[in-house]
């Protein structure tokens, strides 16, 4: 009698790891709640995520009626305004998995924006060609930047750099700045060079490294 007990046990052992193998984790897409290993596929689609008390400040606290480690999270959209589920908590020693942000204390989609300004323009004095021109930027405030991408081919960890160019003209300068987050920000600037000493002019153009643009169009230093 024992022994077929042990054997039933076992047999159900067996079909409930088989049952479990190929279920779709917690977080991930689903349709039905068969599909997921915890059993529950939420009304967002997602295993594991189910409704859980939260009302009104108790939603984001700890007080909230999740499992440690997470937090619950009220929707803000319209159409799921009165469907709460449990999110992953987070905070500046929890990082957030990839692809998602932190957003008072709770794990949602979608990577963190950010922006970033330019420092460098616009400029007190123009640069001229074939000089180093600097160029920097500054992320917002609390971003964690990885890389700097300008448009003339640098890749940089700081949000500065330099570049020559070869002939005087105007250009089209920008950057890319990639966060840890995996967001992105860009901006972009317009340089235009100034004119050497005894170069040709033209008042509605290119500024004169020093001096100014005269009557008969060279740049020249006033007497």
């Amino acid at each position: 009698m024992k022994w077929t007990t042990s054997v039933a046990a076992l047999a159900g052992a067996a079909f409930l790891a088989l049952a479990s193998c190929g279920k779709t984790s917690d977080g991930e897409a689903c349709e039905a709640n068969d599909e997921c290993e915890s059993g529950v596929c939420s009304i967002r689609g997602k295993c594991g995520t189910g409704e859980c008390a939260c009302t009104g400040a108790e939603c984001g606290t700890v007080r909230s009626s999740c499992d440690e480690g997470r937090l619950c999270y009220r929707s803000d959209d319209p159409l799921l305004r009165d469907y709460t589920e449990c999110r992953l908590a987070c905070g500046a020693d929890k990082p957030c998995p990839s692809g998602q942000r932190c957003d008072g204390r709770i794990c949602l989609e979608g990577a963190e924006s950010f922006a970033i300004t330019w420092v460098t323009f616009p400029r007190a004095r123009p640069c001229g060609a074939r000089v180093p021109c600097a160029y920097e930027v500054k992320p917002s405030a609390g971003i964690e930047v990885d890389r700097y991408v300008w448009s003339f081919g640098k890749e940089t960890k700081e949000p500065k750099t330099t570049h020559e160019w070869q002939a005087v003209g105007s250009y089209e300068v920008s950057v890319t700045a990639y966060a840890r987050t995996g967001a992105t920000a860009r901006v972009s600037g317009v340089e235009t060079l100034c004119l050497p000493q005894g170069a040709e002019c033209d008042r509605a153009g290119a500024p004169c490294c020093s001096g100014t643009c005269s009557i008969n169009r060279l740049c020249v230093t006033p007497e």
